[in-house]
Protein backbone atom coordinates (compact mmCIF):
# COMPACT_ATOMS: atom_id res chain seq x y z
CA UNK A 1 0.00 0.00 0.00
CA UNK A 2 2.89 2.52 0.93
CA UNK A 3 5.09 1.75 -2.27
CA UNK A 4 1.31 2.00 -4.38
CA UNK A 5 0.60 4.99 -2.43
CA UNK A 6 4.60 6.19 -3.37
CA UNK A 7 4.20 5.83 -6.75
CA UNK A 8 0.61 7.62 -7.08
CA UNK A 9 2.28 10.20 -5.08
CA UNK A 10 5.33 10.73 -7.88
CA UNK A 11 3.21 10.65 -11.17
CA UNK A 12 1.07 13.18 -9.94
CA UNK A 13 3.84 15.67 -9.66
CA UNK A 14 6.21 14.41 -11.55
CA UNK A 15 3.67 14.47 -14.86
CA UNK A 16 3.05 18.23 -14.05
CA UNK A 17 6.28 19.27 -12.64
CA UNK A 18 9.14 17.11 -13.88
CA UNK A 19 9.80 19.71 -17.03
CA UNK A 20 9.92 22.73 -14.94
CA UNK A 21 12.99 24.30 -13.33
CA UNK A 22 14.27 22.30 -9.83
CA UNK A 23 12.54 24.45 -7.48
CA UNK A 24 9.23 26.07 -9.10
CA UNK A 25 6.10 24.34 -10.72
CA UNK A 26 3.70 26.54 -12.47
CA UNK A 27 1.98 27.83 -9.50
CA UNK A 28 2.22 25.17 -7.36
CA UNK A 29 4.13 24.47 -3.96
CA UNK A 30 8.32 24.32 -4.69
CA UNK A 31 8.78 20.82 -6.05
CA UNK A 32 11.44 18.66 -3.69
CA UNK A 33 14.22 17.58 -5.94
CA UNK A 34 14.05 14.08 -4.59
CA UNK A 35 10.53 13.13 -5.67
CA UNK A 36 11.35 14.77 -9.00
CA UNK A 37 14.55 12.61 -9.06
CA UNK A 38 12.24 9.00 -7.91
CA UNK A 39 10.12 9.86 -10.95
CA UNK A 40 12.69 9.64 -13.73
CA UNK A 41 14.12 6.54 -11.74
CA UNK A 42 10.73 4.54 -11.87
CA UNK A 43 10.11 5.95 -15.49
CA UNK A 44 13.45 4.39 -16.51
CA UNK A 45 13.07 1.12 -14.67
CA UNK A 46 9.19 0.87 -16.17
CA UNK A 47 10.26 1.47 -19.88
CA UNK A 48 13.87 -1.00 -19.47
CA UNK A 49 11.52 -3.70 -17.92
CA UNK A 50 9.10 -3.19 -21.02
CA UNK A 51 11.84 -3.66 -23.53
CA UNK A 52 13.13 -6.01 -22.61
CA UNK A 53 10.12 -8.20 -22.71
CA UNK A 54 9.49 -10.29 -25.79
CA UNK A 55 6.82 -8.75 -28.12
CA UNK A 56 3.39 -10.12 -28.11
CA UNK A 57 1.49 -11.19 -31.46
CA UNK A 58 -1.82 -9.98 -32.04
CA UNK A 59 -2.92 -13.90 -31.46
CA UNK A 60 -1.74 -12.99 -28.12
CA UNK A 61 -4.17 -10.65 -27.35
CA UNK A 62 -7.16 -11.61 -29.48
CA UNK A 63 -6.96 -15.37 -29.76
CA UNK A 64 -5.60 -17.18 -27.00
CA UNK A 65 -7.70 -20.35 -27.82
CA UNK A 66 -5.56 -20.92 -30.75
CA UNK A 67 -2.83 -21.96 -28.05
CA UNK A 68 -2.08 -25.99 -27.50
CA UNK A 69 -1.76 -27.34 -24.43
CA UNK A 70 0.75 -30.66 -24.90
CA UNK A 71 1.16 -33.50 -22.69
CA UNK A 72 4.09 -34.67 -24.20
CA UNK A 73 3.81 -38.40 -22.68
CA UNK A 74 2.42 -40.34 -20.12
CA UNK A 75 4.22 -40.76 -17.31
CA UNK A 76 3.41 -43.40 -15.02
CA UNK A 77 0.28 -45.62 -14.02
CA UNK A 78 -3.37 -44.66 -14.93
CA UNK A 79 -3.64 -42.48 -11.95
CA UNK A 80 -0.52 -40.44 -12.63
CA UNK A 81 -1.75 -40.14 -16.12
CA UNK A 82 -5.08 -38.71 -14.33
CA UNK A 83 -3.17 -35.87 -12.41
CA UNK A 84 -1.40 -35.14 -15.84
CA UNK A 85 -4.49 -35.33 -17.39
CA UNK A 86 -6.25 -33.24 -14.66
CA UNK A 87 -3.48 -30.13 -14.48
CA UNK A 88 -2.87 -29.90 -18.13
CA UNK A 89 -6.84 -29.44 -18.61
CA UNK A 90 -6.97 -27.20 -15.52
CA UNK A 91 -4.01 -25.13 -17.64
CA UNK A 92 -6.54 -25.04 -20.58
CA UNK A 93 -9.34 -23.17 -18.86
CA UNK A 94 -6.97 -20.71 -17.37
CA UNK A 95 -5.13 -19.77 -20.71
CA UNK A 96 -9.28 -20.11 -21.97
CA UNK A 97 -7.21 -22.41 -24.54
CA UNK A 98 -9.60 -25.16 -26.60
CA UNK A 99 -6.57 -27.29 -27.46
CA UNK A 100 -5.53 -29.82 -25.25
CA UNK A 101 -3.61 -32.66 -27.19
CA UNK A 102 -2.81 -35.85 -25.65
CA UNK A 103 -1.19 -39.50 -26.63
CA UNK A 104 -2.62 -42.52 -27.22
CA UNK A 105 -3.46 -44.59 -24.01
CA UNK A 106 -5.57 -47.45 -24.18
CA UNK A 107 -6.50 -47.55 -20.76
CA UNK A 108 -7.26 -43.53 -20.35
CA UNK A 109 -9.16 -44.11 -23.83
CA UNK A 110 -11.21 -47.09 -23.05
CA UNK A 111 -12.11 -45.68 -19.21
CA UNK A 112 -13.31 -41.99 -19.90
CA UNK A 113 -14.79 -40.10 -22.27
CA UNK A 114 -12.38 -37.19 -22.29
CA UNK A 115 -14.29 -34.74 -24.34
CA UNK A 116 -12.37 -31.32 -24.48
CA UNK A 117 -8.89 -33.67 -25.40
CA UNK A 118 -7.76 -34.58 -28.84
CA UNK A 119 -6.20 -37.83 -29.32
CA UNK A 120 -2.89 -37.56 -31.01
CA UNK A 121 -1.34 -41.15 -32.04
CA UNK A 122 2.40 -40.33 -33.17
CA UNK A 123 5.29 -42.28 -33.00
CA UNK A 124 7.27 -39.29 -31.34
CA UNK A 125 6.38 -37.58 -27.92
CA UNK A 126 4.03 -34.79 -28.55
CA UNK A 127 6.96 -32.50 -27.56
CA UNK A 128 8.59 -33.23 -31.07
CA UNK A 129 5.37 -34.19 -32.63
CA UNK A 130 4.52 -30.48 -32.47
CA UNK A 131 7.97 -28.79 -32.15
CA UNK A 132 7.69 -27.89 -28.13
CA UNK A 133 11.40 -28.84 -27.12
CA UNK A 134 11.71 -28.28 -24.49
CA UNK A 135 8.76 -28.56 -21.95
CA UNK A 136 7.85 -25.60 -20.13
CA UNK A 137 7.10 -27.38 -16.66
CA UNK A 138 10.75 -29.52 -17.74
CA UNK A 139 12.97 -26.05 -18.50
CA UNK A 140 11.17 -24.35 -15.65
CA UNK A 141 9.84 -26.18 -13.30
CA UNK A 142 8.22 -23.08 -10.73
CA UNK A 143 6.01 -22.23 -13.72
CA UNK A 144 3.24 -24.76 -13.53
CA UNK A 145 0.47 -22.52 -14.73
CA UNK A 146 1.34 -19.47 -17.10
CA UNK A 147 -0.30 -16.27 -16.26
CA UNK A 148 -0.06 -15.00 -20.05
CA UNK A 149 -1.02 -17.29 -23.13
CA UNK A 150 1.70 -16.05 -25.12
CA UNK A 151 2.86 -19.30 -26.33
CA UNK A 152 2.24 -23.37 -26.55
CA UNK A 153 2.34 -24.86 -23.56
CA UNK A 154 4.06 -28.35 -23.17
CA UNK A 155 4.08 -30.51 -19.99
CA UNK A 156 5.42 -33.73 -19.28
CA UNK A 157 5.67 -34.12 -15.06
CA UNK A 158 3.04 -35.05 -12.52
CA UNK A 159 2.43 -32.88 -10.24
CA UNK A 160 1.05 -34.41 -6.88
CA UNK A 161 -1.08 -31.19 -6.03
CA UNK A 162 -4.86 -31.15 -6.51
CA UNK A 163 -4.86 -27.48 -5.51
CA UNK A 164 -3.83 -26.77 -9.59
CA UNK A 165 -6.88 -28.26 -10.82
CA UNK A 166 -9.31 -28.39 -7.84
CA UNK A 167 -10.96 -25.09 -9.05
CA UNK A 168 -12.58 -26.73 -11.89
CA UNK A 169 -13.20 -29.91 -10.41
CA UNK A 170 -17.13 -29.90 -11.92
CA UNK A 171 -15.68 -29.59 -15.25
CA UNK A 172 -13.18 -32.24 -14.96
CA UNK A 173 -16.23 -34.90 -13.75
CA UNK A 174 -17.62 -34.39 -17.09
CA UNK A 175 -13.75 -35.27 -18.51
CA UNK A 176 -13.20 -38.73 -16.52
CA UNK A 177 -17.04 -39.62 -17.07
CA UNK A 178 -17.05 -43.23 -17.69
CA UNK A 179 -17.79 -44.95 -21.20
CA UNK A 180 -20.54 -46.92 -21.33
CA UNK A 181 -19.23 -50.35 -20.55
CA UNK A 182 -17.68 -49.34 -17.83
CA UNK A 183 -20.28 -47.39 -15.62
CA UNK A 184 -22.92 -50.08 -16.73
CA UNK A 185 -20.16 -52.45 -15.38
CA UNK A 186 -19.96 -50.45 -11.46
CA UNK A 187 -23.66 -49.68 -11.80
CA UNK A 188 -24.93 -53.76 -12.16
CA UNK A 189 -21.86 -54.44 -9.33
CA UNK A 190 -23.24 -51.61 -6.68
CA UNK A 191 -27.04 -52.93 -7.47
CA UNK A 192 -25.80 -56.61 -7.18
CA UNK A 193 -24.79 -56.24 -3.87
CA UNK A 194 -27.58 -54.69 -2.35
CA UNK A 195 -29.58 -57.35 -4.05
CA UNK A 196 -27.68 -59.76 -2.02
CA UNK A 197 -26.84 -57.53 1.30
CA UNK A 198 -29.91 -55.95 1.26
CA UNK A 199 -31.32 -52.49 0.00
CA UNK A 200 -30.01 -50.35 2.93
CA UNK A 201 -26.42 -51.95 2.81
CA UNK A 202 -23.88 -49.07 3.27
CA UNK A 203 -20.67 -50.84 0.62
CA UNK A 204 -17.41 -49.40 1.98
CA UNK A 205 -14.33 -49.54 -0.64
CA UNK A 206 -11.29 -51.04 0.80
CA UNK A 207 -8.45 -50.44 -1.21
CA UNK A 208 -5.44 -52.37 -0.38
CA UNK A 209 -2.08 -51.54 -2.29
CA UNK A 210 1.03 -53.48 -1.93
CA UNK A 211 2.66 -54.81 -4.82
CA UNK A 212 5.19 -51.86 -5.62
CA UNK A 213 5.05 -50.60 -2.46
CA UNK A 214 6.65 -53.50 -0.60
CA UNK A 215 9.19 -54.00 -3.42
CA UNK A 216 10.71 -50.29 -4.02
CA UNK A 217 13.58 -48.45 -1.10
CA UNK A 218 11.60 -46.26 1.80
CA UNK A 219 8.28 -47.07 0.91
CA UNK A 220 6.11 -47.94 3.35
CA UNK A 221 3.33 -50.99 3.17
CA UNK A 222 -0.29 -50.60 4.97
CA UNK A 223 -0.64 -52.39 8.23
CA UNK A 224 -3.26 -54.58 9.19
CA UNK A 225 -3.89 -52.72 12.28
CA UNK A 226 -5.13 -49.14 10.15
CA UNK A 227 -6.94 -51.26 8.35
CA UNK A 228 -8.79 -52.95 10.99
CA UNK A 229 -9.08 -49.57 12.86
CA UNK A 230 -11.08 -48.33 9.67
CA UNK A 231 -13.27 -51.02 9.20
CA UNK A 232 -14.18 -50.75 12.97
CA UNK A 233 -14.95 -46.69 12.22
CA UNK A 234 -17.04 -47.62 9.63
CA UNK A 235 -19.06 -50.62 11.55
CA UNK A 236 -19.69 -48.21 14.20
CA UNK A 237 -21.02 -45.85 11.34
CA UNK A 238 -22.91 -48.64 9.57
CA UNK A 239 -24.41 -51.39 10.98
CA UNK A 240 -25.26 -52.79 7.90
CA UNK A 241 -22.20 -51.88 5.86
CA UNK A 242 -20.39 -54.27 3.17
CA UNK A 243 -16.59 -54.18 2.81
CA UNK A 244 -15.51 -54.56 -0.82
CA UNK A 245 -12.35 -55.32 -1.07
CA UNK A 246 -10.31 -53.89 -3.95
CA UNK A 247 -6.19 -54.80 -4.33
CA UNK A 248 -3.00 -55.63 -6.40
CA UNK A 249 -2.18 -58.44 -4.48
CA UNK A 250 -5.26 -60.78 -2.62
CA UNK A 251 -2.31 -63.39 -1.55
CA UNK A 252 -0.42 -60.37 0.44
CA UNK A 253 -0.33 -61.66 4.51
CA UNK A 254 -1.93 -58.38 5.75
CA UNK A 255 -5.01 -58.76 3.50
CA UNK A 256 -5.04 -62.03 4.39
CA UNK A 257 -5.15 -60.76 8.16
CA UNK A 258 -7.76 -58.17 7.11
CA UNK A 259 -9.93 -60.94 6.07
CA UNK A 260 -9.74 -62.44 9.14
CA UNK A 261 -11.50 -59.67 10.68
CA UNK A 262 -15.56 -60.41 11.80
CA UNK A 263 -17.21 -58.04 8.91
CA UNK A 264 -19.05 -58.66 6.15
CA UNK A 265 -16.06 -59.37 3.18
CA UNK A 266 -16.62 -59.23 -0.61
CA UNK A 267 -13.38 -59.52 -2.63
CA UNK A 268 -13.46 -57.73 -6.45
CA UNK A 269 -12.00 -59.77 -8.63
CA UNK A 270 -12.37 -57.61 -11.88
CA UNK A 271 -9.63 -55.44 -14.10
CA UNK A 272 -8.46 -52.53 -12.91
CA UNK A 273 -10.39 -50.11 -14.58
CA UNK A 274 -13.43 -51.85 -13.30
CA UNK A 275 -12.25 -51.29 -9.93
CA UNK A 276 -11.44 -47.84 -9.98
CA UNK A 277 -15.37 -47.44 -11.67
CA UNK A 278 -16.67 -49.49 -9.15
CA UNK A 279 -14.66 -47.24 -6.06
CA UNK A 280 -16.03 -44.13 -7.63
CA UNK A 281 -19.55 -45.77 -6.97
CA UNK A 282 -18.76 -46.85 -3.26
CA UNK A 283 -20.89 -44.85 -0.30
CA UNK A 284 -17.57 -44.85 1.51
CA UNK A 285 -13.65 -45.20 1.26
CA UNK A 286 -10.85 -46.75 2.89
CA UNK A 287 -7.54 -46.32 1.21
CA UNK A 288 -4.08 -47.01 1.59
CA UNK A 289 -1.44 -44.65 -0.62
CA UNK A 290 -1.04 -43.74 -4.29
CA UNK A 291 -2.83 -41.86 -6.78
CA UNK A 292 -4.85 -44.99 -8.18
CA UNK A 293 -7.43 -45.08 -4.81
CA UNK A 294 -7.55 -41.22 -4.51
CA UNK A 295 -9.24 -40.65 -7.43
CA UNK A 296 -11.45 -43.08 -6.52
CA UNK A 297 -12.58 -40.74 -3.66
CA UNK A 298 -11.85 -37.66 -5.78
CA UNK A 299 -14.57 -38.85 -8.52
CA UNK A 300 -17.03 -40.02 -6.41
CA UNK A 301 -18.56 -40.22 -2.79
CA UNK A 302 -15.38 -39.38 -1.20
CA UNK A 303 -16.16 -36.10 -1.86
CA UNK A 304 -19.93 -35.77 -0.42
CA UNK A 305 -19.11 -34.88 2.77
CA UNK A 306 -17.13 -35.65 6.02
CA UNK A 307 -16.44 -39.18 7.47
CA UNK A 308 -16.77 -40.58 4.14
CA UNK A 309 -12.67 -41.13 3.27
CA UNK A 310 -10.46 -42.50 5.67
CA UNK A 311 -6.74 -42.45 4.20
CA UNK A 312 -3.78 -43.58 4.85
CA UNK A 313 -1.51 -40.81 5.62
CA UNK A 314 2.30 -42.74 5.13
CA UNK A 315 3.83 -43.67 1.91
CA UNK A 316 7.17 -43.49 2.24
CA UNK A 317 10.17 -43.59 5.38
CA UNK A 318 10.87 -39.90 4.75
CA UNK A 319 8.16 -38.20 7.37
CA UNK A 320 8.91 -34.58 5.00
CA UNK A 321 7.96 -36.06 1.91
CA UNK A 322 4.42 -37.59 3.98
CA UNK A 323 3.98 -33.85 4.97
CA UNK A 324 4.11 -32.16 2.12
CA UNK A 325 2.07 -34.99 -0.06
CA UNK A 326 -0.76 -34.78 2.79
CA UNK A 327 -0.83 -31.12 2.53
CA UNK A 328 -0.89 -31.04 -0.98
CA UNK A 329 -2.94 -33.89 -1.96
CA UNK A 330 -5.53 -34.57 0.72
CA UNK A 331 -9.01 -32.36 1.09
CA UNK A 332 -9.71 -31.34 4.56
CA UNK A 333 -12.74 -33.24 4.76
CA UNK A 334 -10.93 -36.54 4.45
CA UNK A 335 -9.98 -38.25 7.28
CA UNK A 336 -5.82 -38.91 7.43
CA UNK A 337 -4.83 -41.44 9.72
CA UNK A 338 -0.79 -40.15 10.26
CA UNK A 339 0.20 -44.03 11.65
CA UNK A 340 -1.03 -46.65 9.39
CA UNK A 341 2.18 -48.18 7.54
CA UNK A 342 5.48 -49.68 7.89
CA UNK A 343 8.48 -50.98 6.36
CA UNK A 344 7.35 -54.78 4.84
CA UNK A 345 9.59 -57.44 5.87
CA UNK A 346 11.69 -60.00 4.00
CA UNK A 347 8.97 -62.30 3.51
CA UNK A 348 6.50 -59.44 2.64
CA UNK A 349 8.87 -58.14 0.05
CA UNK A 350 8.86 -61.66 -1.80
CA UNK A 351 5.72 -62.59 -1.58
CA UNK A 352 5.05 -58.62 -3.34
CA UNK A 353 7.38 -59.61 -6.09
CA UNK A 354 6.04 -63.16 -6.74
CA UNK A 355 2.73 -62.97 -6.68
CA UNK A 356 1.48 -59.56 -6.61
CA UNK A 357 0.27 -57.50 -9.91
CA UNK A 358 0.31 -53.24 -8.93
CA UNK A 359 -0.92 -52.46 -12.21
CA UNK A 360 2.38 -52.01 -13.57
CA UNK A 361 3.17 -49.37 -16.17
CA UNK A 362 7.05 -48.91 -16.92
CA UNK A 363 6.52 -45.06 -18.44
CA UNK A 364 7.27 -44.55 -22.26
CA UNK A 365 8.14 -42.18 -23.55
CA UNK A 366 5.89 -42.70 -26.84
CA UNK A 367 3.19 -42.77 -25.10
CA UNK A 368 2.02 -46.00 -25.90
CA UNK A 369 2.62 -47.47 -22.59
CA UNK A 370 -0.74 -48.62 -19.78
CA UNK A 371 -1.20 -49.57 -16.60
Amino acid sequence: FFFGFHVLHIWYYGMRCALVPWTHCSGMPAFNPKLQLWFWLCLHVVVTIHAQQPPLSPRTAQSPAQYKVVISYWNGQLGNMMLQYAVAFAVCMRYKSRGLYIPVSRHMQTAFQTPFATVVNSSDTLDKHFGLQPCIDQSNTKLVMPKVPNKDYCMERVYFDHHYFHFYRDRLLQEFAWRPPLQQYAEQYIQGLRQRFGNTTEVVAVHVRTGDRATKKNWLVPTTAYLVSAVQHFQRMLPRAVFVVFTDCPSYPALQDLLAYNATWHVHNGSSLQALATMTMCDRLILTTGSFGWWAAYLGKGMAGRDRTVVCGQFTALKKNNRDRNQKMMPRIWTVSAACASSPSRKERIEAALHCDPFRHKSKRNGSGAP
